[in-house]
């Protein structure tokens, strides 16, 4: 029956048309792809197998229900998009009620907006020539479609909620061509002969299902339908002698009345969903106006089910206009309740505030805002309070009070400036805040200001000190005290608070840097000095270290030193030529004994002193070398030029 109603059929008497709506995956929840695409599968393999004559194999049982999307189009130019559920007798066995997939079957059931009960048609006269197995399908029925009106008694006490259940059923009794040949032009005549079925002797099995089904629902939610989705079969005996059933035609099928119950269904749903919407319209206006818009897209603009619903959802508009109306209306009225007290209250503490001699500043400051507020406020506002208190009474009221905290306010700054500058700086600012066109306003100015150098002042004196400190820290760094020096040059931060005091000492600590540094480059150079003359007496150059001694610039350190230097040179040159004859080295000792004849005049001891005796002994020391050589030259070659050498 799926199938069919996605395959191509004779056309419907009373023009009624179904079309099968393939899945949609971009549009498709995510947790029904797979059984959307499942679907499609099937009943395509369906759509083929029937193509063929052949029967489709039957929908499988399990977790997985079928769902399936078609496009009926009934009479008024109305087209019903209808989701199949489709079930596939989970539920017929007692012994599955309890299980996990009936609960959610039963679910899924319950959501439903109509339910299509399916029984098949009967043979009529047409057993005679079959096989005995299938002469036993009357009594199956009996059993199988009692269990099938359990199985609906189970979803209805699911989903009744009154005496009866508000839901359309429709009962199909498919295969009806098994029953008698169908008269295709006249709908009526089927109609009749199912009527006639129902009350035949002995009552089928299908009386019991019917009768479960009619009077549980409401009288005009039930109807049956006479179907059949392949028309007039034909038997045909296989080779293993089994006896088929084959559909006569297949393209197209010569289905009967498919899209009537579909049709029915959807237009009993609207029906029903209209009359809801008509009496709990008014109960719930914004439900009204969302479930009537809801509602309105199931039909033509022009269909009277449409003008009704607007009907209704213009009822509620006005509705939510009075509602909106009434609501504004009380909050208007609550709003200049409560705003008519709270002026009484407030005027009874302004008269109590004028009234009182020793009334605090804070107290007529709020007094007078209130009454400034009252005054300047939009005539809308303290509509019924101006009639009691008038505008221009509030008004007198409001230039005595602001006179009067005037005077406080500025007494205040009196009294704290007569104590301390500083103590005056808050009032003072009060003042200004609250009065700045007030007639001490300069006398408040002139105190911030001074505040204010005082202040600058007190950062001028800290940052100086800051920087002495500094200074005795760093006393014998240069690097430091240059540093300290341009911060020093940087201040004061704020000149106009400097005073001659502060100028004094800001001054005083500059010329203290400056001679500091001069004496650190002294200091300086002169261990430059010594490195330089260290150096060169370490390396036994000591004309050079007497020379460099000589041209550096005379002070009282440097005359000190030459004076140790003329002594302790001397023992230098001592250590050094007696090391050098030790060694053997005449020459070098001479070289030091003549280098130090070579001194500049004041770095040499008078040739008679006592220090100067060892020159003279090292002197004396080395002639003797010098005769004993000389001599010794003239033992051994006793001629006139080595005695010549010798006398000289």
């Amino acid at each position: 029956m799926l199938a069919a109603l996605g395959m191509p059929r004779y056309a419907h008497p009373l023009g009624y048309t179904c079309t099968w709506c393939p899945v949609d995956r971009a549009n498709t929840k995510k947790n029904e792809q797979d059984t959307r695409r499942l679907s499609q599968e099937w009943i395509k393999t369906a759509m083929e197998s029937l193509s063929k004559q052949d029967i489709p194999a039957p929908n499988p049982t399990g977790e997985e229900h079928f769902i399936f999307e078609y496009d009926f189009t009934g009479l008024e130019h109305k087209t019903f998009r209808i989701q199949l559920f489709d079930y596939s007798g989970e539920l017929l066995s007692t012994g599955s009620l309890g299980s996990e997939v009936a609960k959610n079957l039963q679910q899924k059931m319950i959501e439903m907006d109509g339910i299509l009960v399916l029984a098949e048609a009967p043979y009529k006269n047409q057993l005679g020539h079959l096989d005995g197995p299938q002469k036993t399908q009357d009594a199956l029925a009996h059993k199988d479609l009692s269990d099938l009106s359990q199985t609906f008694g189970l979803l209805r006490n699911e989903k009744q909620d009154g005496a009866a259940l508000n839901t359309p059923v429709a009962l199909l009794l498919n295969k009806w061509d098994r029953y008698g040949a169908i008269d295709y032009a006249n709908t009526e005549n089927e109609t009749a002969k199912l009527a006639e079925f129902f009350k035949s002797e002995p009552p089928p099995p299908h009386k019991g299902l019917y009768d479960a089904l009619k009077h549980s629902l409401t009288p005009e939610n039930f109807k049956t339908f006479p179907v059949s989705a392949l028309g007039e079969g034909q038997f045909i005996r296989l080779e293993n002698s089994e006896v088929v059933e084959r559909p006569q035609n297949v393209n197209p099928l010569k289905a009967y009345g498919l899209e009537d119950p579909f049709v029915w269904l959807a237009q009993q749903r609207d029906a029903i969903d209209i009359t809801s919407y008509k009496a709990n319209a008014l109960k719930n206006v914004k439900q009204c106006h969302e479930q009537g818009h809801v509602l309105l897209k199931r039909f033509p603009n022009d269909s009277t089910q449409a003008k009704e619903i607007q009907t209704i959802l213009s009822g509620c508009k006005k509705k939510m206009a009075y509602y909106s109306l009434a609501f504004i209306l009380v909050i208007v009225a609550l709003c200049f309740t409560t705003e008519t007290t709270m002026d009484s209250w407030n005027h009874k503490k302004v008269i109590a505030a004028i009234e009182n001699p020793d009334t605090t500043a804070e107290s007529l400051r709020n007094a007078e805002q209130w009454l400034n507020n009252y005054i300047t406020a939009p005539n809308f506002r303290h509509f019924i309070s101006k009639i009691i208190i008038k505008e221009q009474e509030a008004k007198n009221a409001l230039v005595d009070l602001q006179a009067r905290r005037e005077n406080i306010s500025w007494g205040a700054v009196e009294t704290a400036f007569n104590n301390n500058v500083q103590a005056a700086l808050k009032p003072a600012k009060a003042y200004i805040a609250s009065y700045p066109y007030g007639p001490h306003i300069q006398e408040c100015k002139n105190i911030l200001v001074q505040v204010a150098l005082k202040a600058q002042g007190e950062l001028n004196e800290d940052a100086v000190r800051e920087v002495a400190g500094h200074v005795e820290m760093s006393w014998q760094n240069k690097n430091d005290l240059i540093s300290l020096s341009k911060d020093l040059g940087k201040l004061p931060s704020y000149p106009e608070a400097e005073t001659d005091e502060m100028r004094q000492e800001r001054i005083a600590l500059e010329r203290k840097i400056s001679t500091r540094l001069a004496e650190l480059a002294i200091q300086e150079k002169w261990k430059e000095f010594l490195v330089g003359h260290h150096y060169k007496m370490k390396r036994k150059k000591f004309l050079e270290a007497a020379n460099y001694l000589h041209n550096h610039d005379s002070d009282d350190q440097l005359d000190q030193f030459k004076a140790e230097f003329k002594i302790a040179v001397i023992k230098s040159i001592e250590t050094a030529v007696e090391s050098a004859i030790k060694d053997d080295r005449l020459d070098d000792a001479k070289k030091y004994l003549t280098e130090y004849s070579q001194f500049p005049t004041e770095l040499q001891l008078v040739n008679n002193s006592e220090d100067f005796r060892p020159i003279i002994k090292l002197r004396l020391k080395l002639s003797e070398f010098d005769d004993q050589a000389l001599y010794e030259e003239f033992r051994k070659y006793k001629d006139t030029d080595r005695i010549q050498a010798y006398l000289q």
